[in-house]
């Protein structure tokens, strides 16, 4: 079979940060690919932190399986050197998918001779795909060379002087399947390593393009939650705006208003490990919470409303409401601790509320009333009313 070599895409040592996924052209006639890995680093099975580089590569094709329609097969039984067929000392083994460790990048030209090349700088691991000659379009066996002269290791986290051979993985097996270089979005299939080793919602909207999605029918494009305040909540000093929001497709933005006014964009990427176990079915959820302090006792006493709207890049539009009862003194912020007083105050309590009559501060006299909150844990309060 004459074999035509489509592409040859790499990832470099260097970072970069930069979602709209880039298509190859070409992509596998159904969504399932086999892999014949031979993962031995210079004679060793297991990486300097102990973990066995083929149970990495495994984690990285489950973590495809598991997020996009794509179904990657790693079958060890009949493993398969890339340079089958072309060095010597791996014989042809009938065009399986390959991927091992090596010094030298082995291919064949259109006429079916074979090429030996040597890594570029700094370059960490490389994809060929072939197709067929006359069906460009149609992938029929892809090889990943892995540079064994770098530095390798697996961990999570952000990048460090060795190469995580788990997020590389991640990296050309998104090539595998049909995806390439993505350079203006945050991305696994950025061209440099850095600190990402999951994928993002770009690559899997990606593999969504090449193969559809796994999402079924009915499920809503985002779903979006407040936490905090909880609704007809009581908000006073310093306390916190909290939620998490999972998105089927990117989000296009996340817009805060209070009492009707735009208060800015807020980030969305805290880590939320109750989310991703109730909604694994979207794209990255262990990373979609949000949360900032905030001053409530810089707002007027009385009624107020939070308004989050979620948008996403196709459209879809989601808000909640959340309205509060602020409570607060008549200094918003006390710089001065000793401006704070119970000594004259009559404390009393009943059921889950303390009553603290004839507290001063900052020279003004209040009575104070805790009521005991499940979601913090504490008491917080509920009334500050001044004293005549």
């Amino acid at each position: 079979m004459r074999k035509t070599l489509l592409l040859a895409v790499c990832l470099f040592l260097l970072s970069s940060a930069s979602r709209s996924y880039v298509l190859m052209g070409t992509r596998w006639p159904e969504a399932a690919a086999t892999i014949h890995p031979m993962l031995v680093l210079l004679g060793e099975e297991r990486s300097p932190s102990g973990d066995r580089w083929i149970d990495a590569f495994r984690e990285a094709a489950q973590e495809w399986n598991s997020k996009t329609a794509f179904d990657f097969e790693i079958d060890t039984a009949r493993p398969s050197h890339p340079c089958a067929g072309i060095l010597s000392k791996y014989p042809e083994d009938g065009y399986r998918n390959g991927a091992a460790f090596t010094s030298v990048i082995c291919t064949t030209d259109a006429w079916g001779n074979p090429e030996i090349t040597s890594f570029g700088a700094g370059t960490l691991g490389l994809t060929m795909t072939y197709s067929e000659f006359g069906d460009t379009r149609t992938t029929t066996e892809t090889d990943i060379f892995f540079n064994e002269r770098e530095e390798w290791d697996i961990y999570d986290g952000p990048e460090r002087r060795a190469a995580d051979f788990r997020r590389v993985a991640l990296h050309e097996l998104g090539h595998v399947l049909g995806l390439d270089h993505e350079r203006r979005e945050t991305a696994i299939m950025a061209p440099y390593v850095g600190d990402l080793y999951h994928l993002q919602q770009d690559d899997i909207a990606g593999a969504a393009a090449l193969y559809g999605s796994t999402v079924p029918d009915g499920v809503p494009p985002i779903v979006l939650a407040v936490e905090e305040p909880a609704e007809n909540g009581i908000k006073s000093g310093i306390s916190t705006f909290r939620g998490w929001v999972v998105s089927l497709h990117e989000l296009a933005s996340l817009s805060l208003y209070l009492d009707g006014k735009y208060k800015g964009e807020l980030q969305h990427e805290a880590s939320r490990k109750d989310v991703a176990r109730a909604y694994p079915e979207y794209p990255d959820p262990e990373r979609s919470g949000f949360a900032f302090a905030f001053a409530y006792g810089g707002l007027p006493a009385g009624s107020h409303r939070y308004r989050l709207v979620a948008r996403d890049a196709m459209g879809n539009e989601l808000e909640r409401t959340v309205n509060f009862r602020v409570v607060r003194f008549a200094t918003g912020y006390l710089k001065d601790d000793s401006r704070v007083s119970v000594d004259s105050a009559r404390l009393s309590g009943e059921g889950n509320e303390i009553l603290i009559d004839g507290m001063e501060h900052d020279g003004g006299l209040y009575r104070l009333r805790l009521r005991w909150n499940r979601g913090s844990q504490g008491f917080a309060p509920v009334e500050i009313t001044p004293l005549e």
